[in-house]
Formats: C-alpha cells, sequence, structure tokens
C-alpha cells in the first residue's frame, strides 16, 4: 500500500469518523433512497482566463441570478445555485492581484480533518451546508490549490442579484459612484490524488473525493451539484462524476469534455433516511491523468 495513504488512514482513524466507518463497511442499504442524474451546466458564464488584477473580471456566477442557471432552484426571483447549503475545496483570495500566493504556490499534500473546515491557512476549505448534513469526510489524500484556476462567485456575499461593488474588503449595495465591475470571488481548488482505497486517476479508474451523510429533518427530495474543471490543465479536470449512496446505487453524469470552464453536474436524492451516507466519485477521461472536484452545492427540492 502506498505510504502516504496509509498515513491518511491513521490520520483519519485517529478522530473517529463515523460516517467513514460507515462507508468502509455498512452493507446493503435498508433504506430506499434513489439517484437521478438531471444533467451538467457546462461552461458557466461562459467564462475563461479571469483577469487576476483589479478590476477581475471572468468570475463565473454560480450564484448570481441567471436563467442560464437551468438547474437551480427558483425562490422568491432568486435562481442560483447552492441555496441551502455548500462547500468549495482549497480556495485561495488575494486581493488586488487574483494570482498571488505564497509558495509554493502548488500542492497542498495535508489531509483535511473531518469536521474542520480546512488543513491549510492559505488554501481555506469553505463550508455552509444544510442542517440534515451531520458529517462529512474528505476520501482523497490530496487537495491542489493556488494554481491559475478559475475565479468564482464567493458563496458567503454574493447570492442572489450581481452587484457589481466589490472593493476588496466590503461588498456594499450599488449606487452611482460605487460601482467596479467585480464582485467578492475566491479561486478554486480541488480534491485529487488517490482514494483512501488506493484507487488513483492516473490508473484509469474512478476514485472517491467526498462524503456526506444525511441526519435528522433531511428533505424527501434534495438536489446535489458537483463542480468541476475551471483548472489551468484540462489533465486533472474529470471525464465525468458520479453520486454513490453506500450500499446502494451510483448514478453517473454524462461524458464531460474539460476546457477550462467552469462545470457543475447535478443530482436528485429522493427517500434518503437519517444515517445515509452518499459519496462523489470523479473519474478520469480518456486522456486525463487527474479528476478533481471543486465543490458541491445542495439545494431543497419542493415535495
Amino acid at each position: 500500500m502506498n505510504g502516504r495513504i496509509v498515513v491518511a488512514v491513521i490520520i483519519t482513524s485517529g478522530i473517529i469518523l463515523p460516517a467513514l466507518i460507515r462507508w468502509l463497511i455498512k452493507g446493503p442499504s435498508q433504506t430506499r433512497a434513489t439517484i437521478s442524474y438531471v444533467g451538467s451546466h457546462e461552461d458557466i458564464g461562459g467564462t475563461l482566463y479571469p483577469t487576476y488584477l483589479f478590476p477581475q473580471e471572468n468570475i463565473v456566477p454560480w450564484r448570481s441570478n441567471s436563467e442560464e442557471n437551468v438547474y437551480a432552484i427558483e425562490r422568491d426571483g432568486d435562481r442560483y445555485y447552492g441555496e441551502d447549503g455548500y462547500v468549495l475545496f482549497a480556495t485561495r483570495f488575494s486581493f488586488p492581484d487574483a494570482n498571488a500566493g505564497p509558495a509554493p504556490n502548488a500542492a497542498i499534500e495535508e489531509l483535511p480533518r473531518h469536521g474542520h473546515l480546512s488543513s491549510s491557512r492559505d488554501y481555506p476549505t469553505i463550508a455552509s451546508l444544510p442542517s440534515f448534513v451531520n458529517h462529512w469526510d474528505v476520501l482523497c489524500t490530496r487537495m491542489a490549490g493556488g494554481w491559475s484556476y478559475a475565479l468564482v462567485d464567493d458563496p458567503r456575499s454574493q447570492h442572489g442579484e450581481r452587484r457589481n461593488t466589490f472593493d476588496g474588503k466590503n461588498y456594499p449595495v450599488k449606487n452611482s459612484t460605487n460601482a467596479t465591475s467585480v464582485v467578492p470571488y475566491l479561486k478554486i481548488g480541488i480534491l485529487d490524488g488517490p482514494d483512501m482505497k488506493g484507487d488513483a486517476p492516473e490508473l484509469g479508474v474512478k476514485c472517491d473525493r467526498w462524503s456526506f451523510t444525511v441526519g435528522s429533518g433531511v428533505p424527501k427530495r434534495f438536489r446535489v451539484g458537483v463542480m468541476t474543471d475551471g483548472l489551468d490543465n484540462v489533465d486533472v479536470s474529470p471525464g465525468q462524476v458520479f453520486l454513490k449512496h453506500v450500499g446502494g446505487v451510483e448514478r453517473g453524469s454524462k461524458i464531460l469534455a474539460p476546457n477550462r470552464f467552469v462545470d457543475m453536474s447535478f443530482f436528485d436524492v429522493a427517500g434518503a433516511s437519517p444515517g445515509d451516507t452518499f459519496v462523489i466519485v470523479a473519474a478520469p477521461g480518456p486522456k486525463q491523468v487527474g479528476a478533481g472536484v471543486s465543490g458541491v452545492s445542495f439545494d431543497v427540492l419542493e415535495e
């Protein structure tokens, strides 16, 4: 077994991960949760090669109201992804040069600890998960951040109307004097590398990336979005993503065509019960050597 994988297992087992234990040993599911693939929103906003110097341009509008966000759940006129929760991995924010970062501006080898937002001060994982998600786990052995990846809406500040008034610290309501053509942004990172079972994308196989376990109050139906692509190298973007119910069904997306534009693929979950665990899985394309996942969104569907 790869030494790095052994270390990762020791680290995680040392802090007792109930969801991970269920993921490893759970038998056939006793619930009837179903998963359906809804579709993929490719090339969100048509954004490519962001402007890293102020005023930043080509910020992916995944959290900005748009009729193009066809898989969003419209509420009170809002139409953006992740209204009920989100997580973005290994992010980076710097201003006024969005591409600045501490050396090495590259891979982050530490495995994030369960329940903590990040193991890296400079590349934090940010999360605001739904109340019905009571456990989550990183199931791979590597993060990467700080490379020349896409800039996306910062979900902590941008959600709904796009005001274009960000000045690096504040995001005031737009008026006749403060428009900057910038919205709050983050540079995305990825979860990548071998997973805890030893599967690695360079071997051309599917790899686990991240899991979540639902608890009390889980809705009858909810939608999960998986953010991919938008990287500086298409070789590390997956050719397909999957959502797996541990002990139950697995559904895959369409075959994706990485091109450095950000994509999101969506799956609907119905009939989940407290204790059910779901895993985000990524597979490399025929010419890919990585299968990086940048984030996950959650939206509750009407009953």
